[in-house]
């Protein structure tokens, strides 16, 4: 039976706090006609601030609000943080007394050592929930929300936006603080934030939550879950490239052609023809040669020999602050002479321009890898109507542009496939959502294999596959010393990666951005790109299956062609800070 808890709310102005205190109070009334003894409610803080026109509004309507306006904060308050230039204080033996009386609080603070606080006094009795409306929210946003809330300044505004911004890096820091993150991100669609909310709570009572979770520090399987261009790539990137030491990258097989963008996680039963490769490769090598030729130190002195003397020059005055060259039109062999100390010589500095010259004519060729997905989109867009190639001319396509994998690190799907049909069928009937993916554990030739499909390409499933024995048999013998990061978007596949790795050693999480579908079918380069629209669907699937999700992952980016590398950066960042939380080393 579980006791009443406590239930902290944090978000920006805005964010839905209000939305979500309701949808729990409202679901509660499901929940007790069901015989579940659960009584949440609206606490109330003490605020030194004036109330707003709204909740004037509600008090003169005699409905509770959850704030009391105070000239100075109480004695008896003992929990007191500062926001938007204002106190709001709160009673431990308010709270203390609520639960006591079988009730539930919910409290909305916006002070991550406020809620720290509370999961040590209240130790296994607090679920801690982050809110999500806008990810890095916009001022103008800002100042519409204020104004429909009534009694906020334009100087709060902006004190509210600031706040906003410096929350969700607040959330990114202390990631492993909250227990569940509700994404309220769906305009018009106050239902997505309900159904999480009511799916929050079914994982409390189900044990699907723990309050009383303890960080069990160790080697962990990651799964990375999420919408088409939600960043995942980019984790598995930064994880390969970045944190060699920390985790290794868990290797899958897929049915499909390669993409731009496939590196570091996935082996592609098609890839692009070594010879047209080796062609680029070529012309490659050819452009190099020529910049090689064409752009020797003597050519480029000669014909940039005005630009390089006055760059020397100010290369000088910059240097040593205590020479004073007033006649910038001074003659090259005047200031040669001069011999200045501290300064190299003037071919030594057009040396260095040459040689940074050079290197940027270089990086402006076209890599082989390049070159060829470029040419590859230049062709399927010529077959495109409506944004989609026919089946036809995709297998032309495919053909063409493509070979069959040959390397001994892709799985055979379908031929495992085939000769594992009894066990998929014995395995795809334990699955408890019928909406999920087709996804199941397999034996073959003594390797245990997860294999799945997701999507379908002209009809056919997409079909996926990795072999985790090896990796199952480390964490039982102890000698695995590094996480293990996968990118999975099946519930069910997480079942069965917690039952052969053990659940302690499973950590879910999923990956959400801003970037919209029609902004990602605009810039998908290949037919594939299509079929993984209907990824966006998984937003309604972290809302239905909140509580098999450990943590999500913001990732602030709302166009694939302007990226501006920040978001990126602080994606990845989260995605770093959960590996330190679950290191072996204390923190």
């Amino acid at each position: 039976m579980i006791k009443p808890f406590i239930i902290t709310l944090t978000g920006p102005s805005a964010c839905g706090k209000g939305l979500i205190t309701e949808a729990i109070i409202e679901y509660s009334k499901t929940l007790q006609r069901n015989g579940i003894d659960f009584h949440p409610f609206m606490f109330t803080k003490d605020v030194t601030r004036s109330y707003r026109f709204k909740e004037a509004l509600s008090i003169l309507n005699n409905e509770q609000i959850d704030v009391n306006s105070v000239f100075t904060v109480p004695e008896c308050d003992d929990l007191v943080y500062r926001t938007y230039g204002d106190e709001y204080a709160l009673s431990t033996d308010n709270l203390t007394k609520a639960l006591e009386e079988n009730k539930s609080p919910i409290v909305v603070i916006n002070d991550i050592r406020v809620v720290e606080e509370l999961k040590k006094i209240y130790k296994g009795n607090v679920l801690s929930l982050f809110i999500f409306r806008h990810i890095i929210p916009d001022v103008e946003q800002h100042k519409k929300a204020s104004a429909d809330r009534g009694g906020v300044s334009a100087q709060k505004t902006l004190s509210r936006y600031e706040k906003a911004v410096a929350l969700y890096r607040v959330f990114i820091e202390n990631i492993h603080i909250f227990d569940r993150v509700i994404l309220n991100v769906r305009e018009n669609d106050i239902g997505l934030a309900k159904l999480q909310a009511r799916g929050v709570i079914d994982g409390v009572f189900n044990g699907k939550i723990k309050l009383d979770k303890a960080i069990r520090r160790g080697s962990k399987l990651f799964i990375v879950s999420g919408n088409a261009a939600s960043g995942k790539d980019d984790i598995i990137k930064a994880a390969k490239l970045y944190g060699k030491q920390q985790a290794d990258i868990l290797i899958k097989s897929t049915s499909r052609q390669e993409e731009d963008g496939d590196v570091g996680e996935i082996i592609c039963k098609y890839v692009p023809k070594k010879n047209k490769m080796e062609t680029y490769i070529s012309e490659y090598n050819l452009a190099l040669n020529k910049i090689e030729e064409r752009m020797t130190f003597e050519k480029y002195v000669s014909q940039n020999k005005n630009e390089l003397i006055n760059r020397y020059k100010q290369y000088i005055l910059n240097t040593i602050n205590s020479i004073k060259i007033s006649n910038l039109n001074i003659d090259i062999q005047t200031l040669l002479q001069q011999n200045i100390e501290g300064c190299i010589s003037f071919e030594q500095h057009a040396q260095v321009e040459y040689f940074l010259a050079k290197q940027a004519k270089i990086r402006m060729v076209m890599t082989p890898l390049q070159r060829f997905w470029q040419d590859l989109k230049k062709t399927q867009n010529k077959f495109k109507k409506n944004g989609k190639i026919s089946k036809d001319d995709y297998f032309a396509i495919l053909n063409k542009w493509f070979e069959l994998n040959t390397s001994a690190s892709y799985i055979p799907l379908d031929e495992i496939r085939e000769k594992t049909t009894e066990q998929r069928i014995l395995e795809i009937q334990k699955i408890e959502d019928p909406k999920e993916n087709k996804s199941w554990l397999i034996n073959n030739e003594g390797n245990s294999y997860i294999f799945y499909e997701n999507n379908e390409l002209y009809g056919e499933p997409i079909k996926y596959g990795f072999e985790i024995g090896k990796y199952v048999t480390e964490w039982k013998n102890g000698t695995r010393n590094k996480h293990l990061v996968l990118t999975a978007s099946l519930p069910n596949m997480f079942r069965i990666c917690r039952e052969q790795f053990g659940s302690e050693n499973v950590i879910t999480a999923f990956t959400y951005s801003q970037i919209s579908q029609a902004e990602h079918e605009a810039h998908s380069d290949i037919a594939t790109g299509n079929a993984k629209s209907k990824e966006y669907n998984d937003i309604v699937r972290y809302a239905e299956h909140i509580a098999d999700f450990d943590y999500a992952l913001i990732y602030a980016e709302t166009s694939l062609t302007n990226l501006s590398g920040n978001q990126k950066d602080e994606l990845v960042d989260q995605m770093f800070r959960l590996f330190r939380v679950y290191n072996s080393e204390v923190i």
